[in-house]
């Protein structure tokens, strides 16, 4: 039994010859893979990892070269540059086929897609900005609102690709659109927005995730109400995302108990616990407005934190083995840190940020799953 590396929770369950056979027809079918070297023997070994090393200091000299020239930005090449001491390759199977385009994981995808995007897109930023009109982009897809003909639209369009003839996109005008998951419509000079769900994917699926399981989920429990208030501007629709959720969970295994005591804390969190039964748009308004605030609080943490991160101010702790009330121990934890540090140059939770992860993870994959040793690179 392999696991699969989709990022999907399946499994292949068959024979190890029959694997290895169906693995290795793959790769000389498909043109997205290269063989780089056969490791035979042990000492195969460091004569691959030499060759790889040299590759990767390659790659770290041209990032470098760009820096210099200030082609791209010291941020963007710190976050590029690989540090060898920290770099594992995993065993993987049956991996996706990259060989067109670019993973949406890759922090490499989103600088092609700024550089690739920045011209055209200054254009059409300038046009919406002098017309005083709402402009949005999510990776490759640019949504903007318009008040005028579609024929004037289209034309400027037209114009853009004039001047860009490198620029491939495709048009979708009317007064309704769906944008990184929501449906956003204007009703009679008025704004509505929901959840929008895929016809095509399937429905009431939790995301996979790697790691502690419940934890995670509970976490996207709590980011998918959260994102059902943002994107809903009508209490039914809000409802209705609500218990497309409950569901999710209850039809993947987690328990009522669960389910119940995660929902009542997202309403209780500014002591509207009725909110979770009523239908008055005015409360609603007002309850969205609340969490809209608390978005802001958190950007301006999250910023903090990534300034922490950034001079080396985080530190980071792990336990071995998730046992236990997990959020007790937390809570203790930090209540002893900032006990002990609390006027300390350096530890103290003013100037430093303490983050408590585990280890050891009883998984389904670790459960089900047989995986070779990863290969350090040294």
């Amino acid at each position: 039994m392999n696991s699969t590396a989709d990022n999907q929770n399946t499994f292949y369950l068959g024979e190890a010859k029959v694997f290895d056979a169906t693995a290795n027809e793959y790769l000389l079918k498909s043109d997205a893979y290269k063989v780089l070297r056969t490791i035979v023997k042990e000492e195969d070994k460091q004569e691959w990892q030499n060759d790889l090393n040299a590759r990767i200091e390659a790659m770290n000299d041209a990032l470098q070269i760009l820096k210099r020239r200030k082609a791209l930005d010291k941020n963007v090449v710190d976050t590029l540059i690989t540090d060898l001491n920290k770099v594992k390759l995993p065993y993987l199977y049956f991996l996706p086929d990259v060989s067109k385009g670019s993973p949406n994981t890759m922090t490499l995808s989103d600088t092609l897609a700024n550089i690739y995007l920045f011209d055209w897109q200054k254009l059409i930023l300038k046009e919406v900005q002098r017309k005083n009109e709402f402009f949005g982009r999510y990776k490759d897809e640019i949504f903007f609102t318009w008040n005028d003909s579609d024929h004037v639209l289209r034309t400027y369009l037209q114009a853009v690709q004039n001047v860009q003839n490198n620029v491939h996109f495709q048009i979708s005008i009317g007064s309704s659109v769906r944008f990184f998951g929501a449906h956003v419509e204007n009703r009679q000079g008025q704004l509505y927005t929901r959840v929008h769900h895929d016809l095509f994917m399937q429905n009431y699926t939790l995301p996979y995730v790697v790691g502690h399981t419940k934890l995670k989920h509970s976490n996207y429990l709590r980011a998918a109400l959260l994102r059902a208030v943002c994107y809903c501007s009508l209490v039914e629709d809000f409802h209705r995302e609500r218990i497309h959720l409950e569901l999710s969970y209850l039809m993947n295994g987690y328990s009522l108990l669960f389910v119940e005591s995660h929902v009542q804390n997202f309403f209780n969190y500014f002591r509207l616990d009725n909110m979770r039964y009523r239908t008055d748009q005015t409360i609603y308004h007002s309850f969205r407005r609340q969490w809209f605030d608390l978005l802001d609080i958190q950007h301006t943490l999250s910023d903090q934190l990534q300034q922490f991160d950034d001079h080396g101010n985080v530190i980071r702790f792990h336990y071995l083995y998730d046992y236990g009330p997990r959020c007790q121990f937390n809570q203790q934890f930090h209540e002893l840190w900032s006990k002990y540090f609390c006027h300390h140059p350096v530890f103290s939770t003013e100037r430093s940020e303490i983050l408590l992860t585990t280890k050891q993870l009883h998984s389904l994959n670790a459960l089900l799953a047989r995986h070779k040793s990863s290969i350090e690179i040294q």
